[in-house]
């Protein structure tokens, strides 16, 4: 029904204002939702499709007025949603805007059709990864001098305070610290001679050991 009273009011207004024969140019486009049909009223026509339609109007003074209307349809696009995140204070260009607040935001296009067509934002924090702490062991192990000692990629021979870094599975860094020392051996036992005398009775058993002498 809207649409037909302004089409009415439109077609009144030229009755009024036109005192000669005159040619009168108009252009409509509907946009109307997909499967929605149009119902448009000009002069005693219902359009329905695009195309070129005329009518003709007699004014207040009985003066012959063609009107010619150029009519088109088009659908408005469906919503386009669009979520992403921003850090707090980061500022966001979304069409024109831009934006700092986590909510949503909408803008509006024209289509193809000569519709519009909306995008709708929705604006959200993004709770940053905390930066890792590095973690700190300290290793201390012994070798023979001359031996070969592997830490990390690398064999150490020397005696000395070694470092490396690693990377967890978490992306955070491990530093491990080696104190190597040099491992002195026990040296091997020198035997010990201990000279005995003792005496016994003729007959008489004396235990040496696990022997009787």
């Amino acid at each position: 029904m809207k649409l037909k009273i302004k089409l009415l009011t439109i077609a009144t207004a030229l009755l009024t204002t036109m005192s000669m024969s005159a040619n009168t140019v108009l252009t409509e486009h509907l946009c109307l939702p997909a499967g929605t049909t149009a119902q448009y009223l000009f002069g005693c026509q219902t359009l329905n499709s695009d195309g070129v339609y005329t009518d003709h109007l007699t004014d207040i003074h009985g003066n012959d007025s063609i009107v010619e209307l150029h009519f088109s349809i088009g659908s408005p696009s469906q919503e386009t949603l669009i979520e992403d995140s921003i850090i707090s204070g980061q500022t966001y260009l979304f069409g024109c805007q831009a934006v700092t607040d986590a909510t949503d935001y909408y803008d509006y296009l024209t289509n193809a059709s000569g519709c519009d067509s909306t995008v709708h934002l929705r604006l959200k924090y993004y709770a940053p990864v905390p930066l890792c702490e590095p973690v700190t062991v300290n290793i201390t192990d012994s070798i023979v001098e001359g031996q070969a000692y592997l830490f990390g990629c690398t064999p150490r021979t020397a005696a000395s305070t070694y470092t490396e870094t690693f990377t967890k599975a978490d992306g955070c860094d491990s530093v491990v610290n080696l104190t190597l020392k040099y491992y002195v051996p026990v040296p091997p036992c020198e035997p010990v001679t201990v000279n005995i005398t003792d005496s016994i009775v003729e007959g008489q058993a004396y235990l040496f050991g696990c022997t009787p002498r």
